[in-house]
């Protein structure tokens, strides 16, 4: 379930906001944003937030050799 940053452009409040897919694609097609929880207001903006990821290191325990490493 993805959760997404956004920044009021009235009141400069931040917040992240849980959503489902289907809520998602609803706003989208209808290009609505929610509503601040901080002034209510309908001028909002979703921010570009990092993701959350995990890169597993080379080793030959998980099928990667280590060229040139040590």
């Amino acid at each position: 379930m993805p959760i997404y940053e956004y920044k009021c452009l009235d009141c400069g409040h931040e917040w992240e906001e849980f959503f489902r897919y289907l809520q998602v694609k609803i706003m989208e097609r209808n290009r609505l944003g929610p509503l601040c929880i901080n002034c209510c207001s309908k001028r909002t903006k979703k921010l570009m937030s990092a993701s959350n990821s995990v890169v597993k290191g080379f080793n030959e325990k998980n099928g990667y050799s280590n060229i040139g490493g040590q």
